[in-house]
Order: C-alpha cells, then structure tokens, then sequence
C-alpha cells in the first residue's frame, strides 16, 4: 500500500505516476497532537506565521498584509534563523512589530495559536497543512490561500484566499476583524 497524506497528495501521486496505482493508494490523515487545545485567554492583536518562509509560503506577502495594518504585529515560528535579507524586509515594512521563536515545544506553540488574531498560512502548496488544524483545535481563526490541500484540510473552517496576495491577505484579516466586532 501506498498511504497519502492527503487526497490531493493521492492525486498528485496519481498524475505523476499514472492510475495503475490507484488501487494501492489509501489516504492516511495525519495524528494532530492534544497538546493542542484552546484556553480562555484573550486575544492580542497578533498574526501567527508557522514555518519556513521560502517563496512558496508566500511570507513576504503577510508581511506586506500586515504593513497595511499597523496595529498588527507578527509571531514567526519556526523556520530557521532570519537571514540578512528577511530582517531587511522586516525591518523596512514592520519594523518592531515582529517576533521570531526559535525551538518551540507544542505547549508553547499551543499558547502562540491561543493568543493570536490569526493563523496566516498562505502557502501556494501544501501536502497536508498541520499548522491549519492545530490553529483550528487551539481557537485560533485561519487565513489561508485556496488551493492544494488546503481546502481538504480547512474545509469551510477558514477564510481562503484566491492568490495570497497581501491586499487579500490584508482584506482577510480586516473582514474577521469585523467579523469579530460584531460577535
């Protein structure tokens, strides 16, 4: 058997490999860990970025989202250490409205997700989409880009972006910001 992450993994695989193999492939959704969880604590007027920030993760197009909204900060997990050009970039659109953690248990991470406005993950692929669902289960709205396996994953539990441009990326965040006001 051929276990797939994902029925657009399953696709994929089918497309590169051909149908032949369709018999073998079972879709295997991944185990999101309890360590996620929501906890009553109030919201603060921070974005959350999960990851590695290559070009496809669309993270300079949050960034920009987030220049258009100055009383937004963001929280960026993971990844690796910020090289010269992103702090560049950072320092030149949001300068002091960011923080980078390095190392981050799943408590951590849990408390990250309970604490920010949004989940911004507006990658223009993804296999799965872990980040999406640990968002969800810890309370923590989602903003992410159609397409892929994200619409699979977030279903209609989230907003979806065409492109993950930064105006719809910005526009998101103001609509559940209003969203929020009227609740």
């Amino acid at each position: 058997k051929i276990h797939c992450i994902s029925v657009n993994t399953k696709n994929d695989l089918l497309e590169l490999y051909g149908k032949e193999f369709e018999d073998k492939c079972d879709v295997v959704y991944p185990l999101i860990s309890n360590d996620f969880f929501h906890l009553n604590i109030e919201k603060i007027k921070q974005v959350i970025f999960i990851g590695g920030r290559s070009k496809y993760k669309n993270f300079e197009n949050v960034v920009l989202a987030l220049k258009q909204l100055n009383k937004f900060n963001l929280c960026i997990v993971g990844g690796g250490d910020l090289n010269k050009n992103e702090l560049l970039f950072l320092n030149n659109n949001i300068p002091g409205r960011y923080k980078h953690l390095e190392n981050v248990n799943n408590q951590m991470l849990n408390l990250e997700y309970n604490r920010s406005f949004c989940l911004a993950y507006c990658s223009n692929y993804e296999g799965f989409g872990i980040p999406i669902i640990e968002a969800m289960k810890s309370g923590c709205p989602v903003i992410a880009r159609s397409g892929s396996s994200i619409n699979e994953v977030s279903s209609d539990a989230a907003i979806l972006t065409k492109k993950g441009s930064n105006t719809e990326i910005a526009d998101a965040i103001k609509d559940l910001e209003n969203f929020n006001l009227a609740s």
